[in-house]
């Protein structure tokens, strides 16, 4: 499983990244709806970047991640200028809350799940802190993506073997690769019967689109690829 908190330049990436500021938060965001006075709970919180955007909304937040690097990060910021977030360096075999949420989110954290059996630890763990109206709204490698090897704006995936897919993380600028991660292109099926399994049986899978406030600042040149192979999907789970 990729350690983001050793890759050197992957928080300042991050911050200036078109698909996680145009196309990822935004699209949990809008699925949530209205946050405020809600708890929520994120799942592979990094440095808290998702968490402050939740809880500038009125959000109340708690974050885990199992990189202690992202969380001390994460938590410096929360020093400087405090929203009330709460972080732990946790697994989610090791994650404990005495609180229930309303909803759980992730972005591209399930995807770097080592097995089927830890991808289902992530429901196991999230399905045990929802309330019973709760739902689990995750950003997720596409499992039907097939157009390996393009440059799609700022990411190129090169199928490797099995389930494998490299990704590369492409400055938009100089289309300079900055680094490089390995995660796993599960199934739909799998996705579906590891919720079942967890009591999240009840899913809905949608497509991603760029904020139109990122595709002015862009073009519709740089989006253009990213929405007609659909990299990622929205991935929303709740109790039947």
């Amino acid at each position: 499983m990729t350690d983001f908190g050793k890759i050197k330049d992957y928080g300042d990436f991050v911050r200036q990244d078109p698909f996680r500021n145009g196309l990822h938060y935004p699209a949990v965001l809008q699925k949530l709806g209205r946050v405020s006075k809600r708890r929520i709970l994120d799942v592979g919180c990094g440095d808290g970047r998702f968490p402050r955007l939740m809880a500038e909304q009125g959000a109340s937040v708690v974050g885990y991640d199992m990189a202690p690097e992202k969380i001390e990060e994460a938590q410096a910021v929360e020093e400087k200028s405090s929203l009330g977030i709460r972080y732990v360096v946790a697994t989610p075999q090791t994650f404990r809350s005495p609180e229930d949420f309303d909803d759980a989110t992730s972005v591209l954290v399930l995807p770097y799940s080592p097995t089927v059996g830890d991808l289902t630890e992530f429901f196991r763990s999230t399905s045990k802190h929802l309330l019973d109206h709760g739902r689990f709204v995750s950003v997720v490698f596409n499992p039907q993506f097939s157009d390996f090897g393009k440059n799609l704006g700022s990411r190129r995936f090169t199928k490797l073997e099995g389930n494998d897919v490299q990704v590369e993380f492409i400055d938009p600028m100089s289309q300079e690769t900055k680094f490089t991660s390995v995660l796993h292109q599960f199934t739909r099926e799998e996705y579906e019967a590891a919720l079942e399994e967890e009591n999240l049986g009840k899913v809905v899978w949608e497509k991603l689109f760029a904020t139109r406030e990122s595709i002015d600042a862009l073009g519709n040149s740089f989006w253009e690829a990213c929405h007609a192979t659909q990299p990622y999907s929205l991935l929303t789970a709740g109790r039947k």
